[in-house]
């Protein structure tokens, strides 16, 4: 693969000489096998191979997509970003190319999951549904083979290729009873669908027949997917560098001060989940600080972002040319309870598995909105008692995060799961969270 990738992109450079160039070539291998009332509706598998060129001439700069690897289509693409080049404004900001290195990494490589095939998807669908006793299940199961090479015209020759498993189900029981568990693994193998397909069911039958709550002020316990979801939205309103630029960070003026609880420490480390070693624009990934006790670090930088802002490059372009720099590999350290000592801090809460439909209402703030779905619980002295219908939330992350009751001492990997776009994947470790006040305006009626 690497040789293969290795040899178009240095085709590119020669189409393209008298010209500084950058180009990316993302090959990726995705299959999917989805199935719902508890039969395979679906299985995809697709190989696709996309070159990307950004073509210099000073200050100006042009970006051109294409698939064709052939002579022919390697012209073509070359001929349009000159096309374009002659057209393009200046670019005050434009980076530097990257010196020149060589650098090969198979981090995250496990060959079961680049060797699976429709069957094997098949047969871990077939032990979730031995399962799912009493319930209807829906779901998917998705491998992913991802190689990606960079070159420029300084001589760079960087290529990593990694691979990415998922399953998630969603069980519906009878009189309203839903629950959703997944997985997520560089190793197929270690998916467990029983476990993941058991603790969906088991949310399911436990949410039957759901109360109605007031709405209102809430103690709550957030799962991992919950809390993942909600540092997913931080990644852009807070830490990004362009939110910054665009002076609308929830964190302006408040970088390497203490904003969030002290029990908080977040690292964006690219070595745990889907290992990166270095990013979409070819800087090598380190560990690297987000919150320390409660303090904000950062902001994050690509490439485009250093160079307008004066600063450095913290490896965190996740888009190919650069755009919006963003920490995509979340850790957060966990704490020192189990989950039914979390269960336990609060007379009466509330007991979240995941969030849907999470939308930004004010980024200075980090407020967001957004709804409970599938198992969402009502807990009394440390036992659940009941499912509860579910909520919508409108809440400021500054506010929800001042305050931190607990961390579990267990954390779920939660990473890329249906992706529509060729950025690589990611993904990070999360614990549960009980956090003293959270605000549900509203409830529905299911």
């Amino acid at each position: 693969m690497k040789d293969m990738l290795f040899e178009i992109g240095e085709n590119v450079l020669r189409a393209a000489k008298g010209y500084a160039g950058e180009v990316v070539l993302v090959h990726e291998s995705l299959g999917l096998t989805r199935f719902a009332r508890s039969r395979i509706h679906q299985s995809v598998d697709r190989t696709s191979l996309h070159v990307g060129l950004r073509l210099r001439h000073g200050r100006r700069a042009a970006v051109v997509w294409w698939t064709r690897t052939d002579l022919e289509g390697i012209l073509d693409g070359v001929s349009q970003a000159r096309t374009l080049l002659e057209h393009a404004p200046e670019d005050p900001f434009l980076p530097p190319l990257v010196p020149g290195r060589e650098e090969e990494s198979r981090a995250g490589f496990v060959e079961a999951t680049a060797q699976a095939t429709p069957s094997d998807r098949a047969e871990i669908v077939q032990q979730t549904l031995e399962t799912a006793e009493g319930a209807e299940i829906s779901g998917a199961v998705q491998t992913q083979v991802y190689a990606v090479a960079l070159l420029n015209s300084e001589n760079l020759h960087l290529f990593w290729e990694t691979t990415g498993a998922a399953l998630w189900v969603n069980a519906f029981a009878g009189e309203g009873g839903s629950g959703w568990a997944q997985a997520t693994s560089s190793d197929i193998q270690a998916l467990d669908p029983a476990a993941v397909a058991e603790r969906a069911v088991r949310k399911a039958h436990a949410s039957s027949r759901p109360i109605e709550v007031s709405p209102g002020d809430w103690p709550v316990i957030l799962e991992p997917l919950a809390l993942a979801e909600l540092f997913f939205y931080l990644g852009w309103v807070g830490f990004s560098a362009q939110a910054v630029d665009e002076q609308y960070s929830c964190f302006l003026n408040r970088f390497d001060t203490r904003v969030l609880d002290p029990a908080l420490t977040v690292v964006d480390d690219p070595n745990g989940v889907f290992p990166m070693p270095f990013d979409a624009e070819g800087i090598p990934k380190r560990a690297f600080p987000l919150v320390e006790g409660g303090v904000v670090r950062g902001p994050v930088f690509d490439l485009r972002l250093a160079t307008k802002m004066g600063a450095v490059s913290t490896a965190h372009a996740m888009n190919f040319f650069g755009g919006f720099p963003y920490p995509a590999h979340v850790h957060i350290a966990p704490g020192r309870m189990d989950r039914k000592e979390l269960l336990s801090l609060f007379d009466r809460a509330l007991l979240v598995t995941r969030f849907h439909y999470v939308n930004v209402t004010d980024p200075r703030t980090a407020r967001l909105t957004g709804m409970t779905r599938d198992g969402t619980f009502l807990v009394e002295k440390g036992e659940i008692v009941a499912g509860v219908k579910n909520l919508r939330f409108h809440v400021s992350l500054l506010e929800v995060f001042r305050e931190v009751a607990g961390l579990s001492r267990d954390r779920e990997t939660v990473g890329t799961l249906e992706r529509y776009d060729i950025a690589p994947p990611a993904g990070g470790a999360f614990p549960a969270i009980a956090l003293p006040r959270f605000h549900f305006p509203s409830v529905t009626d299911f």
